[in-house]
């Protein structure tokens, strides 16, 4: 449970990066003693979510560019095998499934912008990717694919910050995977998808400078 929502509100920038991290307060937090405390820090250190500086204290990990572009390019090549497998396959009913988060996106996107609209945008998002890895039978390759994405997915909130235009135009992105899957163009799906994902971190360089103390100062 600790480890969970720890890790779900760094991820989700609720905890923001550079944030300093006590024992003490984890203890009187979860209500836990300071052995599964710092087994839980132990754990998201290995993850990359906490640095331990000594003598300094333990604090949040700021967003490392490099290892943002890094990870797209896995993501990319890992989901384009996964609709290779299933275009051509698709059923209506399973259409209708992922016109429904759809819908959930084209209301968020008109809300204004904020932390918690990057979190409910992004929820969204993991949703639409992670059903389509299932209709594939491959949501295990998805959570697999989705804890190594760590530092992706926190900039994936970040990027949403931008301007509204910008998060529009990735929800345009997602219907036209879904008209390429369904009327089964491989050769325009995978230039929209890939498209899509970049497209997803277009302006990250603006957002580290509006927010300079989350990210690291190398790229």
């Amino acid at each position: 449970m600790m480890y969970k929502t720890l890790k779900e509100e760094i991820i989700n920038c609720v905890i923001a990066p550079g944030t300093k991290i006590t024992e003490e307060d984890l203890v009187k937090r979860f209500n836990q003693s300071r052995t599964p405390v710092r087994s839980v820090i132990a754990r998201l250190e290995t993850e990359g979510l906490l640095e331990v500086k000594p003598k300094c204290g333990t604090f949040v990990t700021k967003i490392d560019l490099k290892s943002i572009y890094d990870a797209m390019e896995i993501r990319i090549a890992t989901e384009e095998k996964v609709f290779f497998d299933i275009i051509g396959k698709f059923k209506q009913e399973q259409f209708d499934i992922l016109n429904k988060i759809l819908d959930e996106q084209k209301d968020i996107i008109k809300m204004d912008s904020s932390i918690n609209k990057s979190q409910l945008f992004y929820e969204t998002d993991n949703r639409f990717h992670r059903t389509i890895f299932s209709f594939a039978n491959k949501e295990s390759v998805w959570f697999y694919l989705n804890e190594f994405m760590t530092p992706l997915n926190r900039a994936r909130i970040m990027a949403n910050l931008r301007k509204n235009e910008s998060v529009e135009d990735i929800y345009e992105l997602h219907l036209k995977i879904c008209e390429y899957l369904k009327t089964n163009k491989p050769k325009r799906l995978f230039k929209v998808f890939e498209a899509h994902l970049r497209s997803g971190f277009t302006g990250l360089d603006d957002v580290a400078k509006e927010y300079p103390g989350y990210f690291t100062k190398e790229k």
